[in-house]
């Protein structure tokens, strides 16, 4: 982080995990701490409401002023402002996802490390662990994923 903090990210288990508290339940995202010592010790840890928490490895770094994340997002990207409704999504974007919601691989964007948006559906299908690198010299980025094939019980 600038200054020299570093920020851990985290998938969120939702439940009672060791010592957090159950109420990281409450919200189906992720989950963040920050350390100003190197990582010796670290802030308590806190959710983060504007990226998706589906339970699944995701990838953050920082490069030249913003922060990337890439994870799957568990919605179709037209069913987020609705939360899956009926209203305005239509059945195929309403089928569950496979394998405990992980498809709509997407990356997001921030300035802040905090507040995300501006996402990019990356593959609207089941998705898995991720990883996101800026590629140099463009503004563009690289997203290295599992993706499962129909009919097959792993990626």
């Amino acid at each position: 982080m600038p200054g020299g903090g570093v920020r851990l990210d985290s998938r969120n288990q939702r439940g009672p995990v060791q010592d957090f508290p159950a109420s990281f339940g409450e919200c189906r995202c992720r989950l963040a701490a920050n350390s100003q010592t190197g990582g010796d010790s670290w802030a308590p840890v806190e959710m983060v409401p504007s990226l998706p928490g589906i339970t699944c490895q995701g990838c953050m770094v920082r490069d030249s002023g913003r922060w990337l994340y890439s994870g799957p997002n568990g919605n179709a990207p037209s069913c987020d402002s609705c939360h899956g409704s009926p209203k305005c999504c239509s059945e195929e974007l309403r089928k569950p996802c496979n394998y405990s919601s992980r498809c709509y691989e997407s990356v997001w964007q921030s300035r802040n490390g905090v507040d995300w948006s501006g996402r990019t559906l990356v593959d609207a299908g089941p998705t898995g662990y991720s990883s996101v690198t800026p590629l140099a010299g463009t503004s563009d980025v690289g997203v290295l994923y599992e993706r499962w094939a129909e009919g097959c019980a792993g990626s």
